[in-house]
């Protein structure tokens, strides 16, 4: 039995400082993104900022995240 499971279809946003391992991260990141086309998903790369640091820019961006699948046409419930 294959995989025949993916998140096509659910949100998700991944947000990363500079200084993250970042070729560990999004090189795998942009390999998922090719093999599963109708997932939606938002990649970050908050550059010259580590882990644990928030910036005006990174609030922005999440909430512009939030406010456009909030407006989208996603399916709240389940069929």
């Amino acid at each position: 039995m294959g995989r025949n499971r993916n998140i096509d279809g659910i949100p998700g946003l991944m947000i990363e400082g500079e200084y993250e391992w970042w070729e560990a991260r999004v090189n795998p990141a942009l390999a998922f993104r090719i093999m599963y086309p109708g997932s939606c998903i938002s990649f970050l790369c908050d550059t010259g900022h580590g882990h644990f640091d928030v910036t005006d820019e990174v609030v922005a961006y999440i909430a512009l995240f939030i406010k456009k699948l909030w407006l989208s046409d996603y399916p709240w419930t389940t069929p």
